[in-house]
């Protein structure tokens, strides 16, 4: 790519004012606690401000952030209440997964409400022009969600 090229084979091209854009999801690069995303975001500063080719810089703008999904007592037990009732009216077996990106469950997580993320029904490529929904999916969703409100204490 242009980067390699330019970094290790010695090229000059005009970089003066390029903007790069990372748009990866910042939040993959951490797993856990609101400080594992501050020590990241400290860590892309650090080398940031680092000039490993004399006469350039980097500026680092954050431009927006979720809190992570922190893994808490409470979410923990609302997530056994919820395989339990679905252990409970056979409603198949439901596994946690940590899967990156934001959710707004994540504010309410955040503000020490249990929260689980993924109620809904099953699809793919969220937030792209090709997300799609599995319809067949929507009914056992309903019955698992509807149940775990039935049976709440």
């Amino acid at each position: 790519n242009m980067i390699h090229e330019i970094l290790y084979k010695g090229q000059k091209i005009n970089l003066k004012d390029i903007e790069l854009t990372w748009s990866d999801r910042f939040g993959e690069m951490i797993r856990g606690t609101v400080e594992d995303m501050e020590n990241a975001r400290k860590t892309v500063e650090q080398i940031a401000q680092t000039a490993f080719i004399p006469g350039t810089s980097c500026d680092v703008t954050l431009l927006s952030t979720r809190p992570p999904m922190e893994k808490r007592p409470q979410t923990l037990a609302l997530l056994n209440k919820l395989l339990d009732v679905c252990h409970k009216y056979q409603l198949g077996t439901l596994s946690p997964l940590e899967a990156g990106g934001g959710s707004d469950s994540c504010y309410t997580q955040a503000a020490g409400i249990p929260s689980i993320c993924g109620m809904g029904a099953s699809g793919g490529k969220q937030h792209t022009p090709n997300e799609f929904l599995n319809i067949e999916s929507v009914p056992l969703r309903a019955k698992i969600l509807t149940s775990f409100l039935l049976d709440a204490d």
